[in-house]
């Protein structure tokens, strides 16, 4: 057992009163029995990464348990004792063996469900009786369809199925009221050809890159700074995919996507080569990208926590100028034109903590980890979206941009008087963005240019 496993056992037998409690890695093969003595007090446990595949059968009394960690376990169903769970808020079983889920085995006061990366093949009609349901990952699953009673969970907000077995989307999911991050690629959806792209990138030799210091790190990959040798000793940024399942879907779809964007606009990155198996350990592929300077360039916002579930982030007491603000929101939105217009996709993920921005408000859309072709790469071959479905998949995005609007808008710095009607505009067109109607919400294009006459009519 592990010194973290030895420190706990040591509280409980001293009495220790424990509200969060992590035994990840410890290599259980059994649920702790202390952990019963816990039971009035623990809000969250986290058991991920040891040997477990089954549970007590009564667990009624962790009355208080808000957060359940069971990742990289061997279950192969949820035992649907967790359903009598009265206070569970956030679930996680990624990377397991799961095959099933019991009607019974979803607590309806769920409102985080992760499900990620295993073997399930159908999810359970119940899931409908989730009225809290905000946030759904499901990538990497053999999911065939969603159930109909899914439409009940009116709150959902962020949905993840890509690297599934669906052949299309069902209606209802186009039509969500709240639905406003979507990821669905790496599904055989008929007529549905949007890979290609990737080979149109050249293939640079592992041998010309040299890796330096790491920049970051995400679901997917790796980002290193790296010499160029083949090109004069350019820095260039080289991100290593994992290879992996991630919570968005298969790094394979974002190398894909990244390639159909390119650079013609400049809100873009566009690859500047790809590179084969050979340059780092256990990663098979990557893309080689200009870098972007880090000392102009910050992340807009930081990634949602616990408590926001789907929102992001931001440092306290950020605030953004009417200009800055205007500046930042006209160029996302004419990025997002051409995403949906001329590229063909959905990004998935549009949020703050993906936009880098500089002080003068210069804005890069970043991260194409849960984007989704919306057609046919082929000009000439029937998509499998009509153009009513199209126009929708758009607009379940459009919220997104309204969310985005909102937390900037939420810290604007006083204006002047005079632009009291530019911030008027701004609200109005941020409650049309949020409208449960989905139909009814504007599409990209008609965004732009009433942002665009906002910024002429601004006199600040």
């Amino acid at each position: 057992m592990s010194d973290k496993w030895n420190i706990f056992r040591q509280e409980v037998t001293k009495g220790t009163k424990l509200n969060n409690v992590d035994l990840s890695c410890c290599g259980l093969e059994e649920f702790p029995i202390e952990l019963f003595s816990l039971a009035p007090s623990l809000e969250s446990l986290n058991l991920s990464g040891n040997q477990l595949s089954n549970l007590p059968e009564d667990l009624s009394c962790f009355t208080q348990l808000r957060v359940l960690f069971f990742a990289q376990n061997k279950f192969d169903h949820i035992p649907p004792q967790l359903g009598k769970l009265p206070s569970l808020y956030m679930l996680s079983f990624k990377n397991n063996f799961l095959r099933f889920i019991d009607e019974s085995a979803l607590s309806p006061s769920i409102a985080w469900l992760i499900l990620t990366d295993n073997e399930l093949s159908a999810i359970p009609r119940s899931i409908g009786l989730l009225k809290h349901l905000r946030k759904c990952m499901l990538a990497g699953n053999k999911l065939t369809h969603l159930p109909d009673e899914m439409m009940n969970c009116r709150d959902l907000e962020l949905l993840r199925i890509a690297a599934n077995k669906l052949e299309k989307l069902p209606d209802w999911l186009l039509n969500l009221p709240k639905l406003s991050w979507l990821a669905f690629a790496g599904n055989p959806i008929k007529r549905l050809h949007g890979g290609g792209w990737l080979s149109a990138v050249p293939e640079i030799p592992a041998s010309e890159l040299q890796l330096l210091d790491q920049l970051g790190e995400g679901a997917s990959g790796v980002v290193y700074r790296a010499k160029w040798t083949g090109s004069d000793g350019q820095d260039v940024a080289v991100k290593l995919f994992k290879g992996g399942t991630t919570s968005d879907g298969l790094p394979r779809n974002e190398m894909e996507a990244t390639a159909a964007v390119g650079s013609e606009h400049p809100c873009f990155v566009g690859p500047l080569g790809r590179v084969g198996a050979g340059l780092g350990a256990g990663c098979p592929e990557g893309l080689v990208l200009p870098l972007i300077p880090l000392d102009r360039f910050a992340l807009l916002g930081l990634p949602p926590t616990f408590q926001s579930v789907t929102r992001d982030a931001f440092p306290p007491h950020r605030t953004f100028s009417l200009r800055l603000l205007l500046t930042i929101l006209l160029q996302v939105a004419s990025a997002c034109v051409h995403l949906h217009a001329v590229s063909g996709l959905m990004h998935g993920d549009l949020y703050a903590h993906n936009l880098l921005c500089t002080t003068d408000g210069r804005t890069l859309l970043t991260d194409f980890g849960a984007a989704s072709f919306t057609r046919s790469s082929s000009e000439d071959h029937e998509g499998p979206f009509s153009l009513r479905e199209r126009g929708l998949l758009q607009r379940l995005e459009v919220r997104a941009l309204g969310c985005l609007l909102e937390d900037l808008l939420d810290r604007l710095e006083p204006p002047p008087a005079s632009s009291g009607d530019v911030v008027a505009a701004l609200r109005e067109l941020q409650g049309e963005c949020l409208g449960e109607d989905v139909a009814s919400r504007p599409d990209f294009t008609d965004i732009h240019q009433r942002l665009q006459q906002m910024t002429l009519n601004d006199s600040v």
